[in-house]
């Protein structure tokens, strides 16, 4: 059964009917994503946002991948139209997009939704970054038992982590860094106490492309008290 046949890139022209598309002309239905500058989100995400060179779109039904195309995009505003598609439930999408072909540095999804027969399905993109926020340790930071442990937040559409700690604020003195992380904590057991170190953490995806570093952090691990 086929289920998408095609997708269209629409520069400097917001969806009104009658311009490149109407309802009236489908036979099934379609999805349109509409991306647009949002008051909320990071200085560095509206850039990237904004100053596209390549744009990723994965369109899933029933967890199946129907569509994967790659696209490079101008300054402006614009959307991506996928027609075609068959009526039902359990649509999925994601957007990936960067501003170069190796770095993905945003991206966004929209699980879940379902496509009406003869209708336009309209989803508003938001960026989301493709590092995640550390949650610690940060400061002052005391070991009772164990060895210490460093947790993030969790990131769309990542297949692994990367962590990297160093001496050094600029990370020119690394003395830990791992690949291969699954999970959102690591547990080491290999960092002497006494000292400040700093850590960040980076997000790799199942096309195994690296996205950029989070910020880094710093901490000074001692033992001997509780709490951090």
């Amino acid at each position: 059964m086929r289920l998408a046949s095609s997708i269209v890139i629409i520069l400097s022209c917001l969806y009104i009917p009658g311009c490149d598309f109407s309802e009236d002309l489908l036979q099934n239905g379609a999805v349109t994503l509409v991306f647009a500058d949002s008051d909320k989100a990071e200085e560095s995400i509206q850039k990237s946002a904004i100053n596209l060179e390549r744009l990723q779109v994965l369109l899933y039904k029933d967890s199946l991948l129907i569509e994967n195309n790659m696209y490079y995009v101008q300054n402006g505003e614009f959307k991506v139209t996928i027609t075609d598609l068959m009526p039902g439930d359990d649509y999925s999408i994601l957007v990936k997009a960067g501003i170069s072909s190796t770095a993905p540095r945003v991206r966004s999804n929209k699980i879940s939704f379902s496509i009406e027969a003869r209708k336009f399905t309209y989803i508003d993109i938001t960026w989301n970054p493709f590092y995640p926020q550390l949650l610690g340790p940060e400061g002052d930071w005391y070991l009772t038992d164990g060895n210490p442990v460093f947790r993030w937040t969790e990131v769309l559409d990542t297949e692994q982590y990367i962590i990297k700690i160093s001496k050094n604020s600029d990370f020119s003195d690394t003395v830990f860094q791992k690949y291969d992380i699954d999970t959102t904590f690591y547990e080491l057991s290999t960092l002497e106490t006494g000292y400040v170190y700093y850590w960040k953490v980076a997000c790799q995806d199942a096309e195994t492309l690296i996205g950029p570093w989070s910020k880094g952090v710093g901490f000074r691990f001692q033992e001997g008290r509780s709490g951090e």
